[in-house]
């Protein structure tokens, strides 16, 4: 079983006036490549300094959009011997949300209501020194 070669990229098309990070979208574009076949799995990617020249973008950009692919598990990178599409990228379950209560969520009370007897963050209005008149 041969490795396949170098492949050239597909269409990496990055539009500078988006408001999204240049790293995200070219993550973006080489995601739904692989996702959708485009990049088979084992093509290797061109390296960091190729695809950043071709793109006329900072290597640390194409850098940082490669290590997503590699924690999304799509890439796998070898050091020196190049990035290449992962051969069976794997499939995470769905999202489960999850409700995390706020600290002390269960302690706060409307700023509406009259505060409690010894409740936190109150000051005793009793014990307060009265106000000084003007003169």
């Amino acid at each position: 079983m041969s490795m396949p070669s170098a492949a050239s990229p597909p269409s990496i098309v990055i539009d500078r006036d988006r408001p999204m990070p240049l790293a995200e979208q070219i993550t973006v574009n080489l995601r739904d490549a692989i996702v959708e076949g485009r990049l088979e799995p084992g093509a290797r990617l061109p390296s960091w300094l190729d695809m950043a020249t071709q793109l006329g973008v900072a290597r640390g950009t194409v850098k940082t959009a490669y290590e997503r692919l590699t924690d999304e598990a799509l890439v796998v990178s070898s050091g020196a011997a190049g990035t290449r599409v992962a051969e069976k990228p794997i499939s995470l379950p769905a999202a489960i949300a999850v409700d995390i209560p706020r600290p002390m969520q269960g302690i706060e009370r409307g700023f509406y209501l009259k505060p409690l007897p010894f409740q936190m963050g109150v000051p005793a209005q009793d014990a307060a020194p009265p106000p000084t008149p003007r003169r």
